[in-house]
C-alpha cells in the first residue's frame, strides 16, 4: 500500500472520530477537515460524471470549492495536521496543561464558569422559544 493511501486512510479514520458540535450541529468540522483532504488526494472514485443521476447535487456542491485548486502532496505536511488533529481528539492538551483552582473560580465571580458549563449544557435541549426568552433573560440579567 502506498503512502498515499495510509495517509488517506488514517486521516478519514480521524474524521470519522470527530465529535459533533452539540451546540452548532449544522456545522460540522469534520466536513471541514473532509474538503480539506479532497483538496489534498482528490476527488474520491465513486459517482461516474458519465451518469447523470449520480451527478445531479455534486454540480451545486461542487461549486464553492471549484476555485479551490488541488493542493500539492506534502506527506509531511499531512501527517503533522493527523498529530495535531489526533492530540486534540484525545485531549492531550487538558492532561499536559491542566487549569488551576484560581483559573476555573476567579475572586471576581466564582461561579461564573460553572453557570456558563450549566446554560451549555442545557442549551441543546432548549426550543427555540426558550432560546429567545434565555436570550431576553441575559439582556436584563439583574445578578
Amino acid at each position: 500500500m502506498s503512502l498515499r493511501n495510509t495517509l488517506y486512510r488514517q486521516y478519514m479514520a480521524i474524521i470519522a472520530h470527530w465529535p459533533v458540535d452539540p451546540l452548532r450541529p449544522n456545522l460540522s468540522f469534520a466536513e471541514t477537515l473532509q474538503r480539506r483532504v479532497h483538496r489534498y488526494f482528490g476527488e474520491p472514485a465513486g459517482a461516474d460524471s458519465s451518469i447523470p443521476t449520480q451527478n445531479m447535487g455534486s454540480a451545486a456542491a461542487a461549486a464553492p470549492d471549484a476555485r479551490k485548486q488541488a493542493l500539492k502532496f506534502d506527506a509531511a505536511r499531512i501527517q503533522n495536521e493527523m498529530n495535531i488533529l489526533g492530540n486534540l481528539l484525545e485531549n492531550r492538551f487538558k492532561a499536559t496543561y491542566p487549569i488551576g483552582d484560581n483559573m476555573l473560580h476567579p475572586k471576581g465571580n466564582p461561579e461564573y464558569y460553572d453557570k456558563l458549563i450549566e446554560e451549555l449544557e442545557a442549551a441543546p435541549q432548549r426550543g427555540w422559544l426558550m432560546n429567545k426568552l434565555s436570550s431576553w433573560k441575559g439582556w436584563i440579567r439583574m445578578d
